[in-house]
């Protein structure tokens, strides 16, 4: 639940950061080369890489109950 959670802000982060570099017109200086790579690269791939990561931890979390009630399939059949 903690990893979701950190999932979460970490996305909400990126898009509040894209937003106030959008408002405030991205620092007014220009951007050199090096620069503009944080905008146009890593943002969007720490955007994957944050949605990657929650739809994992999503599907092994809602596949997670399921193996625990399984492991005691057929055991009682096994004693009788």
């Amino acid at each position: 639940m903690t990893a979701i959670a950190w999932n979460l802000f970490g996305i909400a982060d990126m898009v509040n950061a894209v937003m106030l570099g959008a408002l405030t017109g991205g620092g007014g200086g220009g951007i050199v080369f090096p620069l503009v790579l944080i905008p146009t690269y890593a943002v969007p791939r720490a955007l994957m890489i944050h949605s990657y990561s929650l739809v994992g931890l999503l599907r092994n979390s809602s596949h997670q109950s399921a193996p625990a009630a399984s492991l005691h399939y057929g055991v009682e059949t096994a004693r009788t």
